[in-house]
């Protein structure tokens, strides 16, 4: 395998990159000059400098000092600790912060489960969401996950470990109402969609 063909290797692992878009990609770098190519290798090697997971969602956040452990949104008292929604990704938070739809906080997953993936325990590290001074302040637990068959499938997973948490700690567990249409990704909905469904949640 020579280095294009590794390279495009590199990013068929990409998200919702194939043979074809990774052909592309390596192709476009084919024709740039050294200092584009330059910089992009300095930013990628350089991409986890400065950069910290909040402690309690999962985001990833610019850290400059690397002396904070939580986000601006777990951090700001006036978001709602007895509110959490579950997305996959961290643009699902940026789209969703973006509309002001949401005023509680959120718990990212990272990704979604593989139709034909195992389920074992641990899938997900859900520690920092079952920890008991969360647990006794929680109302409600939401799910904003793709509507999809991995969606739904990584929905049910979690869902079956959270049912005795929610029994004990009498906490709700909610998904988004109507709005969201079959094939549905959060971080590519519009406003008016994600009104609609967080309207609508039940």
């Amino acid at each position: 395998m020579n280095k294009k063909e590794k390279l495009e290797l590199l990013f068929k692992n990409f998200p919702s990159v194939g043979p074809t878009q990774a052909k592309r990609m390596v192709n476009f770098l084919l024709y740039q000059n050294q200092n584009y190519l330059k910089e992009m290798s300095d930013l990628i090697l350089n991409l986890k400098n400065n950069i910290s997971q909040c402690q309690i969602c999962n985001i990833f956040f610019e850290n400059k000092n690397l002396n904070e452990k939580l986000c601006k949104i777990c951090s700001n008292e006036k978001r709602d600790y007895s509110k959490v929604l579950v997305v996959e990704k961290n643009v699902d938070v940026e789209n969703i912060e973006n509309f002001g739809v949401w005023d509680g906080i959120y718990f990212v997953l990272g990704r979604n489960l593989k139709i034909n993936e195992q389920e074992k325990e641990n899938l997900f590290n859900l520690n920092n969401l079952l920890q008991k001074s969360r647990l006794e302040v929680l109302s409600e637990i939401t799910f904003a996950l793709s509507v999809n068959p991995e969606g739904e499938k990584t929905k049910e997973y979690i869902i079956n470990i959270l049912k005795p948490y929610s029994e004990k700690y009498n906490f709700k567990i909610n998904q988004l109402g109507r709005g969201l249409s079959l094939g549905s990704e959060i971080q590519y909905s519009d406003k008016i969609t994600l009104l609609e469904a967080f309207k609508n949640i039940h």
